[in-house]
């Protein structure tokens, strides 16, 4: 469970991925409680990401995303398998995210950054593929994109290298000489290019 100011708290959440410089506190009931200032990543994990898993991981998301800090850890939403079509989990966020209070306006932070159902992948506003699409002219891609779904056989490799960039940035090792060399292992740009390139690609705006 994240913890933050005024005795705000998150929903028990599968996977934290936490700032050792940071304390942990117990609690009465043996769960470990992480302050938000010092959480980089929680995961939530599904082994089927179906309609109610997925609305149960974003609202698990939601509870971390709303609790007030300078740093907002990035979080992600695993299913070993998910449901059947790139359209079906954008009509799922969609309606889960206009039934929401929004904490946010700059950026959509009450999205996870990550959502993978099985071969299916989500990617959040503040990702580079998102912002790419914004710069695109044309009529589909008008108006700010906050999230979209597509397809793809590499869903493994996006998942683990976003949270390896994620993880390495908080930490600010991209401050040292072996910046770029390190970044060359992470093919993050090849994933984006690809999904920026697919006509097909739903996504909610």
């Amino acid at each position: 469970m994240i913890i933050g100011p005024n005795n705000s708290k998150s929903k028990q959440i599968d996977i934290v991925i936490y700032d050792s410089s940071f304390p942990i506190l117990g609690s009465a009931l043996g769960a470990s409680l992480y302050f938000i200032e010092g959480t980089i990543v929680t995961i939530e994990v599904k082994s089927i990401l179906n309609r109610e898993e997925l609305k149960k991981g974003l609202e698990n998301c939601y509870s971390v995303l709303k609790i007030s800090s300078n740093k907002k850890p990035k979080t992600y939403i695993f299913g070993y398998e998910g449901v059947k079509s790139p359209e079906t989990m954008c009509d799922i966020v969609d309606n889960w995210f206009d039934g929401i209070e929004r904490t946010r306006t700059i950026t959509n932070l009450d999205l996870p950054n990550i959502i993978i159902g099985g071969n299916i992948v989500g990617f959040s506003k503040d990702e580079s593929v998102i912002l790419a699409l914004e710069k695109d002219q044309s009529d589909k891609h008008k108006g700010e994109v906050k999230m979209l779904f597509r397809r793809t056989e590499h869903q493994f490799g996006i998942f683990l290298s976003h949270i390896i960039n994620a993880v390495l940035d908080r930490l600010d090792v991209y401050d040292k000489k072996a910046d770029k060399k390190f970044r060359d292992y992470l093919p993050l740009l090849e994933y984006y290019e690809e999904i920026k390139n697919n006509e097909n690609t739903p996504y909610i705006t």
